[in-house]
């Protein structure tokens, strides 16, 4: 089967492997959409602190069910598969910080999304990573279950409240989710800045009041309640200072290169009591109430989506997810029958 990877020496690898077995406790997805995240392109460039596992925002449907897995769970079954998990019995756990469990990082689906087929553990089953999906729930639109509740899971760790005005740093694929998620909320003054002249263009069609280029912010210095790094750029955190006033908050969202530091001016963070969250992934809490808000309607996420691609030219994916200035959300689907018909234009040969 085919299975797209991080090659030994770094970039993506195409290569066809033995289509993967359930072993006791572990079931088989059959892959029928996988959406490309910023953190995929990081792996195969400068990596992450992440495991180098590609594809994790994946649907798909249950093919074989490994014997002794005692879940409600058959052949056949629509689902959406969390690739970490967190134990639920140690202090970080039991203190709602799950994302911090020494489990966490330490499990995931193999071979990864990004393959044709996919087998899950047992401890990702066991503790509740396979979410059932609705029968109407369309393929490339569930792609979107784990993005927005790792969105979910920053805005509930922020302090934001009725009224603030947010200012956005990255009005990329998770900051137009950021812009939709915030007005569903009934966030009125929503302001992004990204250095794509396409993307700002693409923020406000979505939702932000304004767009501007990170040049542009003077007139806006200290005016946001709460600002939401979404970007892995670690130079654009200075902005994201900037944009903020006094008493208010950072969300630190955007996964930086490893071993990334930055000279930040700490007597200003004390002196006007600025606020700094870092929100990491997500727990089954929030994909939860993902798959219902999509359920729903309430997050329009086929305006994000600019490309889809077959697994087969998923090189070509991965190119065109990388270029800023002409892309957003990008998706990998295992053949073009599970595009949703609304999505079809978006379809590349």
């Amino acid at each position: 089967m085919i299975a797209a990877r991080v090659g030994r020496n770094g970039g993506l690898e195409v290569a066809n492997i033995p289509k993967p077995q359930p072993g006791r406790g572990e079931i088989i997805v059959d892959m029928r959409a996988c959406g490309i995240c910023g953190t995929d392109l990081e792996k195969i460039g400068k990596g992450t602190e992440t495991p180098p596992v590609l594809g994790h925002e994946v649907a798909g449907v249950v093919s074989e069910v490994g014997v002794d897995v005692e879940e409600d769970l058959a052949v056949g079954d629509r689902v959406f598969v969390h690739h970490h998990v967190s134990c639920g019995k140690c202090w970080f756990c039991y203190n709602n910080a799950e994302t911090m469990c020494e489990l966490f990082k330490k499990t995931n689906i193999w071979p990864g999304g990004f393959s044709e087929f996919f087998r899950v553990p047992r401890k990702n089953i066991e503790r509740g990573a396979v979410h059932k999906i609705p029968e109407d729930m369309g393929w490339v639109k569930a792609t979107f279950i784990e993005p927005l509740a790792t969105v979910v899971r920053a805005i509930d760790k922020s302090t934001l409240k009725p009224g603030y005005r947010v200012a956005l740093v990255g009005a990329g694929p998770m900051g137009m989710l950021f812009i939709s998620y915030l007005r569903s909320l009934g966030v009125e003054e929503i302001v992004a800045v990204d250095i794509s002249s396409y993307r700002c263009r693409k923020a406000v069609e979505i939702g932000a009041s304004r767009c501007v280029p990170p040049e542009k912010i003077d007139d806006l210095a200290g005016t946001s309640d709460v600002t939401i790094h979404a970007t892995g750029a670690v130079k654009a955190f200075d902005t994201s200072l900037r944009l903020t006033r006094r008493g208010g908050e950072v969300v630190l969202f955007g996964a930086p290169p490893p071993r990334s530091r930055i000279d930040i001016p700490i007597s200003r963070i004390f002196y006007d009591e600025i606020r700094i969250t870092p929100s990491y992934s997500t727990t089954e809490k929030e994909i939860e109430t993902s798959i219902r808000m999509l359920e729903k309607g309430l997050i329009e996420v086929e305006k994000i989506v600019t490309h889809i691609y077959t697994l087969r030219n998923i090189e070509k994916a991965f190119e065109t997810a990388s270029r800023s200035w002409e892309a957003l959300k990008v998706v990998v689907v295992k053949d073009r029958e599970y595009i949703e018909p609304e999505l079809r234009s978006r379809f590349i040969e």
